[in-house]
């Protein structure tokens, strides 16, 4: 004590002072939660039973942050699930159903067996950040296998900012499925069924159907009128990778502002009934900007009901060298305000060789507003190359609204609309078919076709291969 003393005496002595300082503390880490298992031990299948839980905290039940497992301790039946927490996880070998009485937040959710049943309004799932997640840990959702919602209750799945990987299975649902906010979502060699909701929405997000292997198909399991639909937003998109095929059967596709592409020699088919409205042909384009419908050379889109674009932009994409390829629409389309930029340079990569196409519209044609914007670039082999329209069996319905635009580099500084000579490169592989002009009460303009006399005959040197090539002629009266 003495001692202590006399430090304490000779430090305040000699003018020290006492100076705290701050200590830095271990990182801390977010704990992952209890490892909580469904095992239905007294057998009265109710989640609200912690006698039912194996591994819980204090409490004996799933709590928020929790990683929640069915399929270890059997496959019994689990009623009134709902909460929030880490992880919930169906395993592939789990027969039973889980049956929601609330919403269920969860950071991981994985689906490979048994059923999730959301049989009344507020059941919705959603997959997001929860308490126990920590960067870079990011909300995720896979379906492998089991149903999600086997109820006659039109529910929703919502991805939110995460990720989602639906493959490898034959998968039915009643929810839709929302993908949202950033999140990218894989659908692969994977056939599903929707048997109510209003079948994907994709908000401010990448969905990519992934057929590089395996047709990846969407089907409609209601009966009657429906107003199932692959919605996509602002912001969103959907792109169908080949060269295998996406059939969506009954489901159509309505673009609201968002970007559909179908690429590597895919074929993305719409065929089937069309529900109550909400989309008018197998394929809508709204008029809300932004919103653009884009075909890779070489790949398909097919439709029994029409593709009806009243907006944004209709864009065929050059490939990379090899044989000229047709950009096909195999079924009716109308124009009635987009923009259709055949080969468009927005798409081309600046310096790079690309094979230029043909944009192949296998139907009648009828093209009431919005205008064509033709592209004159360079192909693989140096030469100057023009839009191809290949005209095998359709008829075109043009419009007063209708505009030709001149070309992007331009070779003739005329205006190329209906007030002025325009000239359009149609490839013709069948019998010219008629062309209509509507709105036009006085004849003052008149549509022809005319085979030019030389490969260069209409300006400017551009080579036209004259046996395969006709020159669709807009000449006013």
């Amino acid at each position: 004590m003495r001692r202590l003393q006399a430090r304490i005496t000779s430090r305040k002595n000699s003018g020290l002072r006492f100076r705290p300082r701050l200590e830095a503390l271990d990182e801390r880490i977010v704990p992952a939660g209890y490892y909580v298992f469904w095992a239905d031990t007294a057998g009265d299948h109710l989640a609200t039973n912690p006698a039912n839980w194996q591994g819980a905290g204090p409490t004996g039940l799933p709590s928020a942050g929790d990683n929640v497992y069915f399929g270890t301790y059997g496959s019994d039946d689990c009623q009134g699930f709902s909460g929030s927490y880490r992880t919930v996880i169906l395993n592939s070998v789990y027969t039973g159903k889980v049956t929601l009485s609330g919403a269920l937040n969860v950071g991981t959710f994985g689906l490979s067996g048994g059923e999730i049943s959301q049989p009344v309004a507020g059941t919705d799932i959603t997959v997001t950040r929860v308490s126990g997640m920590a960067p870079p840990e990011v909300p995720g959702f896979t379906w492998h296998g089991g149903i999600l919602n086997g109820s006659t209750n039109a529910a929703n799945l919502t991805v939110d900012n995460g990720t989602a990987l639906i493959s490898d299975g034959t998968l039915s649902t009643a929810d839709t499925l929302k993908i949202v906010n950033n999140t990218t979502a894989t659908f692969q060699n994977v056939g599903i069924t929707f048997k109510a909701g209003t079948g994907l929405l994709v908000s401010a997000s990448a969905v990519t159907i992934a057929a590089q292997n395996n047709n990846v198909t969407f089907t409609s399991g209601t009966s009657g009128t429906s107003d199932l639909m692959n919605w996509i937003t602002a912001g969103g998109s959907i792109t169908v990778t080949g060269p295998k095929n996406w059939s969506a059967n009954g489901v159509p596709l309505k673009n609201d502002g968002g970007t559909f592409t179908v690429q590597g020699g895919a074929t993305a088919s719409f065929v089937g009934s069309v529900g109550t409205g909400a989309v008018a042909g197998s394929v809508l384009q709204t008029a809300t900007a932004g919103g653009v419908m884009l075909i890779e050379n070489g790949s398909t889109v097919q439709v029994d009901h029409g593709v009806y674009l009243a907006g944004g932009k209709l864009s065929t994409k050059p490939v990379g060298s090899g044989a000229q390829q047709d950009a096909k629409i195999t079924g009716n389309l109308t124009v009635a305000g987009a923009d259709v930029v055949i080969d468009d340079p927005a798409f081309l990569t600046q310096g790079a060789a690309h094979v230029y196409g043909v944009l192949n519209v296998n139907g009648d044609v009828t093209w009431t507003s919005g205008v064509y914007r033709p592209f004159v670039g360079i192909d693989v082999n140096g030469a100057r190359f023009a839009d191809l329209w290949k005209a095998t069996t359709f008829t075109i319905t043009l419009g007063a609204g209708g505009a030709i635009l001149g070309p992007n580099p331009p070779w003739n500084p005329k205006p190329y609309d209906l007030t002025n000579v325009s000239w359009v490169v149609v490839k013709a592989t069948g019998p010219n078919r008629p062309i209509t002009l509507v709105n036009d009460p006085n004849n003052t303009r008149t549509l022809n076709f005319e085979r030019p006399a030389q490969s260069n005959d209409w300006g400017n040197g551009i080579p036209v291969p004259s046996d395969v090539i006709n020159l669709w002629h807009v000449t006013p009266q």
